[in-house]
């Protein structure tokens, strides 16, 4: 066989994949730009879900829960994140502050809420998390997040401690110890920051 001839024959399969290349990425590049606005309304509707769950707020559709942000919430700045202010009428009624940090397998973001008295925890939800299917991310089950509803808070840290401690107030995560105290540092360690913060006048 000639050059030439080789020269073709291996032209024709590279051109036809470095097209089939270029013709997969613009596609791919036309679904994301399509997608992009659908996929952050939903992103926005479920971290607006996780604040009003905090609160114990159960909303079933898009409507309401635009409805209660505007009516019912507004925003400020803490440790350079933003927290909400849950009001009826021009009346504060509760908190709603990010838990941010760490557990075994990387970050956890959550949210937490407290009245305005600072005095009782209302709730937690998880938004995002990196821990193990079936174990550690059961902190999303209801049963682990129902337990942090109504808990005082009013004495010094910890507000919340697992079981069978004499001052425990929830229970622990089955095979996954490390989640769950990685977890319950950092509500306790949220709750005592926008506590004080609060208390020292923050807006």
């Amino acid at each position: 066989m000639s050059k030439g001839k080789t020269k073709k024959t291996l032209f024709y399969p590279v051109a036809f994949m470095v097209a089939m290349s270029m013709i997969m990425s613009l596609a791919l590049a036309t679904l994301n730009q399509v997608t992009y606005g659908i996929i952050k309304e939903q992103e926005e509707n479920q971290t607006r879900r996780s604040i009003l769950s905090a609160l114990g707020l159960e909303s079933t559709s898009d409507d309401e829960i635009e409805r209660i942000f505007r009516e019912n919430m507004s925003e400020q700045m803490w440790n350079e994140e933003i927290y909400y202010i849950y009001s009826e009428g021009n009346e504060e009624v509760a908190y709603v502050f990010p838990i941010l940090g760490s557990a075994v397998w990387g970050s956890v973001e959550a949210f937490g809420a407290m009245d305005k008295e600072r005095t009782t925890l209302l709730g937690v939800d998880f938004v995002r998390h990196s821990e193990t299917p079936g174990l550690g991310g059961r902190i999303e089950d209801d049963w682990y997040k129902e337990q942090f509803r109504g808990i005082d808070i009013t004495g010094d840290m910890p507000y919340v401690v697992y079981r069978p401690a004499p001052e425990g107030n929830v229970d622990t995560i089955s095979g996954a110890t490390s989640t769950s105290n990685a977890v319950l540092a950092l509500i306790n360690e949220n709750i005592h920051e926008f506590k004080n913060f609060k208390e020292e006048g923050g807006a």
